[in-house]
């Protein structure tokens, strides 16, 4: 008889219960059904460490594709859920100079992808 293991992965968690399931079957996996975005930005201010107030835009680019972000609520911006890639990431805000950081990579395990955090230290 075939023993199955079915796990909800976490990213944070995955390899543990992979490795907690063991057995001789190839375990089911059942992925949550949210949406995980691929990059997580803090927008502060490079001199004092605080966050900048919002608005700011947060553009990220991966060859032709590109997703922009911008809040009117909170210095923090996700973008580019579920989609893994090679990104471009651009942060601009009135009165500060433009923020760039180019080859940051978003991997994906079986489920979702895995969030970058960045911290984007704009200067005036």
């Amino acid at each position: 008889m075939k023993r199955f293991c079915i796990l909800a992965i976490a990213a944070s968690t995955a390899a543990a219960m992979v490795a907690a399931c063991g057995g001789d079957s190839d375990p089911i996996f059942a992925c949550t059904d949210i949406a995980v975005p691929g990059l997580s930005v803090t927008v502060v201010d490079s001199a004092s460490g605080d966050t900048l107030p919002p608005p700011s835009v947060v553009v990220a680019k991966d060859g032709a594709y590109a997703d922009t972000a911008g809040s009117i609520n909170a210095p923090h911006y996700s973008l580019v859920y579920e989609r893994k890639g090679t990104y471009v990431v651009t942060v601009t805000h009135a009165g500060y100079s433009s923020w760039h950081r180019s080859g940051v990579v978003v991997t994906a395990d079986r489920c979702h992808v895995q969030t970058v955090q960045l911290t984007a230290k704009l200067q005036p």
